[in-house]
C-alpha cells in the first residue's frame, strides 16, 4: 500500500529476520517476491550491508518480470530496518532512521527491566514483535493507510474462535475491543476518529495492530463512477447449486448476492447498479466487497487524463475560483500522471481522496470548456 512492497527488521550480527511485513500493496495482485533472494541474486550480502555505517538507497530493475523495486537500509546498533518500495520517496529516509533508532532504545530499555529474567528465545521473539507492531504503526501507519480507507474485518471470527479464545486472543495482542467490534465496512479511517472522537493517531496505531495481526484489510469507498465486472472466477458461483454457489447464498441467507453478480456481468458502475439491485447501499457495499475479496469481480481502471495548464491560462482560471492550492495540487498531479496510471494507485501515493481529485479534475475541464 502507498508504494510499500516489504518492511523487514534484521539483526545486523547474524542477518536473521526478525520480524517482517509484506503483502503491503493495497493492489489485489498478489506480488509472491522473495525480496530478499532478489538481493542476494543481485550479488549483495548482508554482509556487505552490515560493513557500512551509511544509509543504503539502490533500484532493482527486473526486467523479465516488469518490476522495478527501491531497496532502502537503515542501520542502528544491532538491527537495520529494510524497506522495499516502488519509488524513491523524500520522507521515507529520515523516518525510518527515526524508527530504527527508537526501537534500538525500547530494546536496550527492555532488555534492561528484564536482565534477571533470562528470556526463552521464543518469549524474546515475542518481545521483539510486539514491541516492532506498537514502532511500526507510530511511524509508519499513517504512510500505509491513508485517511479515506475504509477497514474491513478479514475473516469471520465467530465461525474460528469460541468469544472467549477470541476475547483472550484481542487482549494478548493489546487490541481495542471496543474500536474492532465498530468495524462495518462503512466507516473510513477518518471518520472512525470523528466518530468515535478519537485522536487519528490512535486510530492509526490501533488498525495497524489490527492489520498486523491479520484481523483486517482496507478498501476504498466505491464511488458512484466505480465500474465493475465479472473475472472468470465468477462462472462457478453463477452455475446453479455448485459448492461455490450454495456457500455465497447460505452465507447470507440469500440468493441476492448471485443476483448481483449476474447483473454486474461485464461491466457496470456502482451507480447503475444500485438503481437496479434494489438494495441498500450498504448492503450492497458488503456484497460487493465479499465479491472483490473472492476476486470474482474487479474493478475497472480509471486513467485520467490531466491537461497542462500554461503560464497564460493561469489569471483566467483564477477567474474561475481556482486557488493557490487547487494549482497546488493540479502540478502535483500532471506530475504523477505522467505515465498512465490508475486513480486509486496515485490517489494511495499522493495521500488524497480519489474524490477530491476526480472534483479538481472535473473543475478544470468546466473551466476550460467556459474559456473556449
Amino acid at each position: 500500500m502507498h508504494g510499500f512492497f516489504y518492511i523487514a527488521l534484521f539483526n545486523s550480527e547474524n542477518g536473521k529476520c526478525l520480524i517482517d511485513f509484506k503483502d503491503l500493496t493495497f493492489s489485489k495482485t498478489v506480488y509472491d517476491f522473495d525480496y530478499n533472494k532478489i538481493l542476494s541474486d543481485q550479488g549483495i550480502s548482508y554482509e556487505d550491508l552490515n560493513n557500512s555505517e551509511e544509509i543504503i538507497n539502490f533500484k532493482i530493475g527486473l526486467e523479465d518480470l516488469g518490476h522495478s523495486f527501491v531497496y532502502t537500509f537503515v542501520k542502528v546498533g544491532k538491527f537495520y530496518l529494510m524497506v522495499v518500495t516502488d519509488s524513491v520517496y523524500s520522507k521515507l529516509i529520515p523516518l525510518l532512521e527515526k524508527s530504527i533508532v527508537e526501537f534500538d532504545q525500547e530494546i536496550d530499555f527492555k532488555e534492561e527491566t528484564q536482565e534477571e529474567e533470562q528470556l526463552e528465545p521464543e518469549s524474546l521473539g515475542v518481545m521483539i514483535a510486539s514491541i516492532a507492531i506498537e514502532n511500526f504503526s507510530r511511524n509508519f501507519s499513517e504512510y500505509l493507510f491513508p485517511d479515506f480507507l475504509i477497514p474491513e474485518k478479514k475473516i469471520d471470527f465467530s465461525n474460528q474462535m469460541q468469544d472467549e479464545d477470541f476475547i483472550e486472543f484481542l487482549d494478548k495482542k493489546d487490541i481495542d475491543r471496543y474500536i474492532f467490534d465498530k468495524i462495518d465496512g462503512t466507516w473510513s479511517i477518518e471518520e472512525f476518529s470523528e466518530e468515535l472522537k478519537v485522536d487519528l493517531e490512535h486510530i492509526h496505531k490501533e488498525f495497524f495492530n489490527m492489520w498486523a495481526n491479520n484481523l483486517v484489510y482496507f478498501r476504498f469507498k466505491y464511488y458512484n463512477w466505480d465500474i465493475f465486472e465479472q473475472t472468470e472466477s465468477a462462472k462457478a458461483y453463477l452455475e446453479d447449486g455448485t459448492p461455490e454457489n450454495l456457500l455465497l447464498i447460505n452465507k447470507y441467507n440469500s440468493a441476492k448476492i448471485i443476483k448481483i453478480l449476474q447483473i454486474i456481468d461485464s461491466g457496470i458502475s456502482f451507480k447503475k447498479l444500485h438503481e437496479t439491485a434494489a438494495i441498500t447501499k450498504i448492503k450492497l457495499e458488503r456484497y460487493i466487497t465479499e465479491l472483490v475479496y473472492r476476486k470474482l469481480i474487479q474493478k475497472r481502471k480509471i486513467i485520467p487524463i490531466i491537461h497542462h495548464i500554461s503560464e497564460d491560462l493561469i489569471p483566467l482560471l483564477t477567474l474561475q475560483g481556482f486557488n493557490k492550492k487547487d494549482f497546488e495540487l493540479l502540478e502535483y498531479l500532471e506530475e504523477n500522471f505522467r505515465e498512465e496510471k490508475d486513480l486509486g494507485e496515485v490517489a494511495l501515493k499522493i495521500q488524497i481522496d480519489p474524490k477530491k481529485i476526480r472534483a479538481l479534475i472535473k473543475k478544470i475541464e468546466t473551466a476550460i470548456s467556459v474559456m473556449n
